[in-house]
């Protein structure tokens, strides 16, 4: 789910009540399987598919920004949905607000307080955060080696769907990401994708690529023949910067469902991908994005079911990671969605 590198400023993942998806304390109602009108409706599928879904939640001790209080909540509440042995956590590390990695200089709760840079992304807790849920995803990996020295950079906007009633603002930057690795270049056939959202993060390209080049899921994914793709959002002065819609109506009344402008724009660029990753500008790590662009010609999904996808996800595990600075209080007034729902992240790992 939503991570921010935590000296980046901006809001929350969840719009669960003020302090609450901070601290913790939100007394989530146990819900049932079939009690959302949004299911009802169709505009989420059955949550009892999560049944099958491996679901890893991590959260750092030194997370002065998200308490673990607020994880084990969120354990409370999909242990009503997904079974006892694919409900995994870990809450044992000292992290800070960043990813776990089993490697490299930046000691296990750094920038707990305050700091900058790559070491407010990730912490080597000496727990590999990335290999452990893409094991659980796909089962057996080879280790992780060394990536491919380029990305592909995707006209993101190329991808949003057809304008419609529900959404006036997509908040999605024009650009996105994409790591293809060596064994799926020539062709992407018997090669998988994962797809990476990223939390709220500065709206400036060098902090991105800092995330994106950093969390060794290109190393598995060039292990494993594994396309990874980062979608990116724009956010603005509500959502806050470079945040997906955590819950702004305003701009997408179907902001958290499968209708949503957003999601819907991931799915274009998934349901074409070989095309998509045709159309991509490839450059070196560190540099982009292009200083280029073509015409928008908007296509794809409008939100109709039934279009095909070109490549699946297989069983992704969804990684739940909190995020976010403390709102203002008018930020805070949503406390549960039109769904039904006790908010309890926006998938984002």
């Amino acid at each position: 789910c939503a991570y921010r590198p935590r000296h980046q400023q901006t809001p929350v993942v969840s719009p669960t009540c003020f302090g609450v998806c901070f601290v913790g304390a939100s007394g989530a109602r146990e819900i049932s399987t079939n009690d959302s009108p949004c299911f009802r409706q169709g505009l989420i599928d059955d949550p009892a598919n999560l049944k099958s879904i491996p679901v890893v939640i991590f959260n750092g001790k030194s997370d002065w920004t998200v308490f673990t209080q607020v994880s084990k909540e969120v354990q409370q509440q999909l242990s009503h949905f997904i079974p006892a042995d694919k409900l995994v956590t870990n809450f044992e590390t000292d992290a800070a607000h960043v990813w776990s990695l089993d490697h490299d200089f930046c000691y296990c709760g750094r920038c707990s307080v305050f700091g900058s840079g790559l070491c407010c992304n990730v912490n080597n807790c000496a727990y590999d955060l990335s290999g452990d849920f893409l094991r659980r995803s796909y089962g057996t990996l080879l280790p992780r080696v060394k990536a491919r020295r380029y990305f592909r950079w995707i006209q993101q906007d190329h991808y949003l769907p057809p304008g419609r009633a529900s959404w006036s603002f997509a908040r999605m930057a024009p650009w996105a990401i994409a790591y293809v690795p060596t064994g799926c270049l020539a062709s992407l056939h018997g090669c998988r994708v994962h797809v990476d959202y990223h939390g709220c993060i500065a709206d400036q390209w060098p902090q991105r690529l800092m995330w994106v080049q950093n969390l060794d899921l290109n190393e598995y994914g060039e292990a494993n023949n594994i396309v990874i793709l980062y979608p990116q959002a724009k956010g603005d002065s509500r959502t806050g910067t470079g945040c997906w819609n955590w819950g702004f109506p305003k701009d997408d009344t179907l902001f958290d469902t499968k209708m949503s402008a957003q999601l819907l724009t991931v799915m274009n660029m998934l349901d074409e991908l070989p095309r998509t990753l045709e159309l991509a500008q490839e450059l070196p790590f560190g540099e982009g994005p292009p200083s280029s662009r073509a015409p928008v010609v908007v296509r794809g999904r409008s939100g109709n079911t039934g279009s095909k996808e070109t490549l699946s996800t297989g069983s992704m595990p969804q990684l739940l990671r909190w995020a976010g600075s403390r709102p203002s209080s008018r930020r805070a007034a949503l406390c549960e969605n039109r769904c039904g729902w006790t908010r309890t992240a926006t998938k984002k790992e």
